[in-house]
């Protein structure tokens, strides 16, 4: 996941955009976002979005502060005796002022 604009630049209310890629080639996937104090739940995002056809996903900055952006993907495991899968997650954590 490579952040399209920088997020120190970014401001309230703005949509940040980031380009996926796994195993260097452009991917779609789902895009999970949220910022300190948004919940205390697990697995609990304030934005959550997808890649559209350019595989571009915008995340919506809803407030200032610590954020958190994430995706994951999976690719099946050469040898499904040792393992099912081989499990990528990208993460960038950024500041908003």
């Amino acid at each position: 996941m490579v952040p399209l604009k920088n997020p120190a630049n970014i401001k309230k209310g703005e949509m940040l955009p980031v380009y996926c890629l796994l195993k260097g080639k452009p991917t779609k996937a789902w895009i999970y976002a949220t910022y300190a104090g948004f919940s205390n739940l697990r697995n609990t995002f304030a934005w959550t979005t997808h890649t559209d056809k350019n595989m571009i996903a915008k995340v919506k900055i809803l407030k200032k502060g610590l954020w958190l952006v994430k995706t994951e993907d999976s690719l099946p495991y050469k040898d499904p005796s040792k393992a099912d899968s081989y499990k990528f997650i990208s993460t960038l954590t950024f500041e908003i002022k």
